[in-house]
């Protein structure tokens, strides 16, 4: 079993692939496990960041991401990669940018 960071809770704890987090608390509001997320299928869209060194989206697949700047300031875009580059749809992420997280967009609203 490795430890790992739940990014709901931010509290280090056991976890494994299939089981997921140990906690039962972030069982609940974290349902992050990679099993069910290699073709990008996680149960509750939106439940938790993804950490980009852990996984990374499918090229051309609209997702929200985290990035912080040079200076410190950090940013919720939308966007996608492209060739292994982050774009917001217009313009291409600066390499001095880093993107930190990312998560798949929610389902539309019923209409």
């Amino acid at each position: 079993m490795k430890q790992k960071t739940c990014p709901s809770c931010n509290v280090t704890q056991n976890w494994d692939e299939i089981h997921g987090f140990e906690n039962p608390m972030c069982s609940e509001f974290c349902t992050f496990k990679f099993t069910e997320i290699l073709p990008l299928n996680i149960k509750k869209p939106g439940d938790c960041w993804i950490d980009v060194d852990e996984i990374m989206p499918d090229d051309f697949k609209d997702v929200l991401y985290a990035a912080v700047y040079p200076n410190g300031k950090r940013d919720i875009m939308t966007g996608h990669r492209e060739y292994g580059l982050w774009t917001n749809g217009t313009q291409t992420i600066s390499k001095t940018i880093a993107v930190t997280h990312w998560m798949p967009l929610p389902d539309y609203p019923c209409i």
